[in-house]
């Protein structure tokens, strides 16, 4: 049989990893999810709270800034398209 201060190390390592990753990493992405249906429905000024990819090495960082140049494109695309009516 495995030793039980092993065991209890491995169980220890797997919840603090369980938890990380539902706190930090899948909150962050439902926020994402959110304000993206929300840029889809059309609320462009629905703001993103990100950290700069220059400044980060976070893959939701990377995503965040796409989304954000995606929305600031549907802005300018719907400035032209005011202008010309």
């Amino acid at each position: 049989l495995a030793n039980p201060l092993s065991l209890a190390g491995i169980v220890l390592a797997f919840l603090i990893n369980f938890f990380f990753t539902s706190k930090f990493i899948l909150a962050r992405l439902h926020k994402l999810t959110k304000d993206t249906k929300a840029i889809v429905s059309g609320k462009l000024d629905t703001p993103l709270d990100y950290t700069p990819p220059k400044e980060s090495n976070d893959e939701v960082d990377h995503v965040y800034h796409s989304v954000d140049l995606l929305k600031r494109s549907m802005e300018l695309v719907l400035r032209k398209v005011s202008r010309k009516k």
